[in-house]
């Protein structure tokens, strides 16, 4: 398997990072396969080689830290190849089309499977401000991945849509991504009208929306604590949002707790009597399945493949983007009845543990793992 992957056992720092390793270590497990993740960081200068208790050979490079796109990660590239060809894979698993790892190895003399996560070229039609001529290139190489790629693991029905123009020769199915287990063991602590938000700081999360919801929420009286929990990617927006704050008056009500770790999200969950994420733009986020799995109610908008995650009204609420007034009304329905976030976080549980446990994911990858190798 080859992608971003943690540097630390447990301490992902993304998505993609989460879901490699909860794939890799499940997989592993499993004792039908020998399991090597390869990754590439910027913040070592030689290669290191570890393994994880569940028994995943990771073996970390360093990453070129200058001209990547704009090189076609060449260097990169080199090193990835290289070290395929140590491995010597019988099949090479692909996490993400963006980057230097599908351009280094996703069907170049290996027998190999492509997982999509998400959108890149996308997202940049919502964020002109990327656009700059080294990610221009690397949605390129994107595009071209995808057009390359025989054996496709997708989402959801959104990624089918958004990429069917450039799947052209792929064998396609759909594997959702599996979550750790410890999310699903979450104790509920909760406290009333304490409310998470766990998204980075970014505009495409939306937590503007979010603001004004809530500032119409205290207007009426009632008592919240919002905690946003997610590092700062967007520091404009960022100052922007804590302007808003301050005009709107929820200095007492809303939180930013920054980066947190996978323990210290485990508690934001535990303690939180809703989650909600406001996005403009989504594919398949793992808060969602997280917050489902932990038992909570979701409020989240109807974008990408959101409303494949949440049966609306009964695993948790879809609503509108850019839309705070119904942003407020799905958050005051939850704050006036405990037990409907009871019923709903009971069935959101039940959804979660049939679709994001990591030997569903497992079972699902390997089936597809024979089923290529079984073509070659």
């Amino acid at each position: 398997m080859v992608g971003r992957y943690p540097f630390r056992e447990g301490a992902p720092t993304g998505g993609v990072q989460s879901v490699a390793e909860v794939l890799s270590d499940s997989l592993a497990r499993t004792g039908l396969v020998e399991m090597h993740c390869v990754t590439l960081m910027p913040e070592i200068a030689k290669p290191e080689f570890r393994q994880t208790a569940a028994g995943v050979n990771v073996h970390i490079l360093p990453a070129g830290k200058r001209f990547g796109p704009t090189t076609g990660f060449f260097l990169d590239r080199l090193k990835l190849r290289a070290k395929a060809v140590k491995i010597k894979p019988d099949l090479v698993h692909v996490q993400a089309a963006a980057g230097p790892y599908a351009r280094a190895l996703l069907e170049r003399g290996w027998p190999s499977l492509l997982s999509i996560h998400g959108l890149f070229f996308r997202d940049m039609e919502f964020e002109p401000s990327v656009r700059k001529f080294s990610t221009l290139l690397a949605a390129k190489y994107e595009r071209d991945a995808l057009r390359r790629a025989r054996h496709v693991a997708i989402l959801n029905n959104y990624t089918l849509s958004s990429l069917q123009e450039f799947l052209v020769r792929a064998e396609i199915r759909y594997i959702d991504n599996p979550i750790d287990d410890s999310f699903f063991g979450v104790e509920n602590r909760e406290e009333e009208g304490r409310v998470l938000v766990p998204a980075l700081i970014w505009r495409l999360k939306g937590h503007r929306f979010l603001l004004e919801a809530v500032a119409d929420l205290i207007a009426e009286g009632r008592q919240l604590t919002v905690c946003c929990a997610g590092g700062v990617t967007d520091y404009g927006y960022y100052a922007e949002l804590q302007q808003l704050v301050a005009d709107k008056g929820l200095s007492d009500y809303v939180r930013f707790e920054g980066n947190v770790s996978r323990q210290q999200m485990l508690d934001q969950y535990a303690r939180c009597s809703i989650v909600v994420l406001p996005s403009l733009v989504e594919n398949a986020p793992l808060v969602v399945s997280e917050g489902m799995a932990a038992g909570k109610p979701v409020v989240a908008t109807a974008v990408g493949g959101i409303p494949e995650m949440i049966d609306d009204g009964r695993t948790g609420f879809v609503v509108p983007k850019e839309n705070s007034d119904a942003l407020a009304e799905a958050i005051r329905k939850l704050l006036d009845s405990k037990e409907l976030r009871s019923q709903i976080g009971t069935e959101a549980k039940k959804a979660a543990e049939a679709r994001y446990k990591p030997e569903v994911a497992a079972r699902k990858t390997l089936d597809y793992y024979y089923s290529i190798l079984s073509k070659t």
